[in-house]
Formats: structure tokens, sequence, C-alpha cells
């Protein structure tokens, strides 16, 4: 019972499925419209073996470390706060014990819209999202909303952080821990239409 193994292996994810291709680890347009590819999980429900190998089972937990090389010019997120970032390679704090079809990870060229009442809490957009104000309204509302909860329920957020991210025709969103991947029209407003 006190053993620690460690297995290393090669693990392949086909990024260029055909057909329905939102599931696993996955790449699409970063914007409608544009060349930028982008890179997105989907975990939920039985799809995080297309992203690692894992018990993809949600009755087993563990703690997840992710460590990520991106492309010049992109970022990553994922669950938990970056810890390092060293050229390429960004690397991630440890989150506590999760299922893992919650595991999110995005690889984006997007820019950080930060919460005004809260440094823990941002939206991550395009640069012309950012610049025409259509994430303001949702970095400003996210941090009141789990405030609200927290007071509500009589349970503080625990996680350090939480990253809201837009994914491009994303049937609505993804309520990963710490990082929602959300459809543009479900996370952005703007501020001449509202």
């Amino acid at each position: 019972p006190d053993t620690l193994y460690q297995v290393d292996f090669t693990f392949e994810v086909d990024t260029l499925r055909k057909g329905y291709s939102q599931y696993g680890f996955y790449m699409k347009y970063c914007e409608t419209g544009k060349e930028d590819l982008c890179w997105f999980t989907q975990g939920e429900a039985t799809n995080a073996r297309n992203i690692f190998p894992c018990f993809d089972e949600p009755a087993f937990k563990a703690p997840i470390i992710a460590d990520v090389i991106v492309p010049e010019g992109y970022s990553a997120l994922s669950n938990m706060p970056r810890t390092s970032l060293n050229g390429a390679r960004q690397a991630f704090q440890e989150s506590a014990p999760m299922s893992s079809y919650l595991f999110a990870l995005a690889i984006t060229n997007f820019v950080e819209v930060v919460s005004p009442d809260s440094q823990d809490v941002s939206v991550w957009c395009s640069e012309a999202d950012m610049e025409a104000g259509r994430a303001d309204y949702s970095a400003a509302i996210g941090a009141r909303i789990i405030s609200f909860y927290g007071q509500m329920f009589n349970a503080e957020y625990p996680l350090p952080k939480m990253d809201l991210v837009v994914e491009t025709q994303k049937f609505g969103a993804m309520e990963n821990w710490g990082l929602i991947l959300f459809d543009p029209r479900t996370l952005l407003v703007d501020p001449e239409q509202a």
C-alpha cells in the first residue's frame, strides 16, 4: 500500500478527427472566420481518456498536474494557476483530487480581462472582443456570483482562481473546475446591445 510506482509511456491523441470532434482534446478555430487554431478539452462524461490515459470513471479521483508546451504567441490555461512559464513550456499547480472528466485545458491566443472585484476571476477572449468591451460584464458579474453562492451555501469557492474562456461553437458551456469554457453567446455581452 505504501509503494509508489511510475509508468512511462507514449500516448497520442488524434486532434484531426472527422465528424463530431468536440470531445477529449481537440482543436478548432479560435474565432469564427479566422484562421488561428486553438486547443480545448471536453472530458464529460467519458472522454477524459481522449485527453490522457486515466481511469475515466467519475468515482475515481486523483490530483492532476498539467505541464504543457504551447506554440509561440499562445498561452495555456488549466484548472489551477500557472506555476511556471519557461518559454513555450507552461506548468500548473497540482489540483485537489478530482474526477478526470473535470480536467480542463485551453491553449489560445486570447487576452485576459480581470474582474474589477477579484484578481482571481478572469474572462479570456479575443483582443477585438476585449477592446469592444464584450467581456466586461462577465468579468464583473462572475466574481460577484461566486461570492454570492459562497455566502448562500456557506461554502467558499475552494480553488485559487476561476477562468471563464470563450470557445466558438461550444453548444453552451462546460463547467470544469477552475476553468469554464463558454460559447461566445453565453459569455460575451455587447454593451451596445445590452
